[in-house]
């Protein structure tokens, strides 16, 4: 007589906050099997589907190949800026190498001074939400605060 495998458990950390959230969000949609079940299908799917968008070209984990230097802060594609002036939000958003504001080019000092004169400094008045973030960034707070670093002719820089 044979018997079915017996099926092994095993225990994963997640932060506090996500678990809340995923929990509130299966009642709100109806889901009805239990969290554990849904782990395991998210764990069990993400290397199928990365592997899959992998040979179609799609990977998520390709180098960042395009975006905008501002200073020593490099913005990927799909970074957008946002700064309020009067009560007022305006977002730009990176396409390529381009921030772009109404389909006009800019740089990121152009737009913090679009809306609210000329001497506004763009490190303190733009926000900052990077690509597959939730959070929103004062720009300054993710400048680098090392200090600068030159790079010689013949240095080799890809060491």
């Amino acid at each position: 007589m044979s018997s079915a495998p017996r099926e092994v458990f095993w225990h994963v950390y997640i932060p506090y906050e996500v678990f809340v959230d995923v929990c509130h969000y299966m009642t709100e949609i109806g889901y009805k099997r239990t969290i554990g079940d849904l782990t395991g299908t998210v764990l069990r799917e993400w290397p199928l589907e990365s592997r899959r968008k992998g040979k179609a070209g799609g990977s998520q984990m390709r180098p960042i190949t395009s975006g905008y230097q501002w200073k020593r802060l490099f913005l990927p594609e799909g970074t957008m800026l946002r700064t309020v002036f009067k009560h007022r939000s305006y977002v730009a958003q990176l396409n390529g190498d381009q921030l772009l504001y109404e389909g006009e080019a800019m740089t990121p000092t152009d737009f913090a001074n679009m809306h609210g004169g000329a001497r506004r400094n763009a490190w303190r008045n733009l926000w900052l939400l990077f690509p597959a973030e939730h959070e929103w960034k004062l720009a300054d707070d993710c400048r680098s605060t090392r200090p600068s670093r030159t790079i010689r002719k013949d240095e080799d820089v890809w060491r």
